[in-house]
């Protein structure tokens, strides 16, 4: 499967229109792609967050088999990278093994991360135009990566609710929203429901704010998080969807 979409990547750069691909296409240069960090036959919950961190364009497009051979496994990637959002997801993982009793290598095959868009860039918003071309480009490859077998759960990690949520709800569909437990802090830094997708798919979708957010967060919210998702979520109402937010 991960050489499959590593191939429907670098079709989807090749005619792409996005103006910044397009100017280094013309500079001869092809933008690094990164695709999910998660287990394909085991992974229920996955987190989805706004562009990959910034690399030098590449020379020569990478091959599907060059990619996959450099991608890394969710372990790996915890163990590996010491920035933010990987040390605040390992934090999340852990809280949630404790909740369930379970050990945290067991739990890591449960939880998975992608991004809303696999080119790498230096800041999302910095790219303007091209940053919600992309996005609707990579659509067709995130969607693969979410129709995974036994997921059942997707947190949006940071990214814009509205912008990105219509883009994956199936029109018609019901939405149940779910009451969050949240003991930390004023707000809720996590809200739910549960609804049908483009896919066919039912889905819990949860929204937090981003895992790398500048203002931090704290060790206790960030346990909340992983002890709300081992719990599950408490049905409330059916949530009445305002069309006139979709942008895209």
């Amino acid at each position: 499967m991960l050489e499959e979409l590593y191939k429907k990547a670098n079709e989807i750069e090749n005619v792409t229109k996005s103006p910044r691909l397009i100017k280094l296409h013309e500079e001869g240069k092809y933008c690094p792609i990164s695709l999910g960090t998660f287990y394909q036959e085991t992974t229920k919950y996955m987190f989805v967050s706004l562009n990959p961190g910034y690399e030098e364009p590449e020379t020569a497009q990478m091959t599907p088999q060059e990619a996959v051979a450099k991608s890394k496994s969710l372990k790996e990637y915890l163990s590996v990278y010491k920035f933010s959002y990987a040390q605040k997801l390992n934090k999340i993982i852990k809280s949630f093994a404790n909740e369930k009793g379970i050990t945290v290598d067991e739990t890591i095959l449960l939880f998975g991360t992608t991004d809303c868009s696999f080119f790498h860039s230096k800041t999302a918003y910095e790219l303007e135009e091209s940053f919600y071309i992309e996005v609707k480009e990579c659509l067709p490859v995130l969607l693969a990566e979410l129709s995974i077998r036994n997921l059942d759960t997707i947190i949006f990690s940071g990214v814009p609710q509205l912008y990105f949520f219509y883009n994956l709800y199936k029109p018609g569909s019901s939405i149940i929203k779910y009451g969050v437990n949240s003991p930390v802090g004023k707000h809720d830094k996590l809200i739910a429901c549960n609804t049908t997708l483009i896919n066919d798919r039912t889905y819990d979708v949860c929204f937090m704010p981003h895992l790398s957010g500048t203002w931090g967060w704290k060790d206790a919210e960030l346990d909340s998080i992983g002890q709300q998702l081992a719990k599950g979520f408490i049905q409330q109402s059916n949530l009445v969807l305002d069309n006139s937010n979709v942008i895209i």
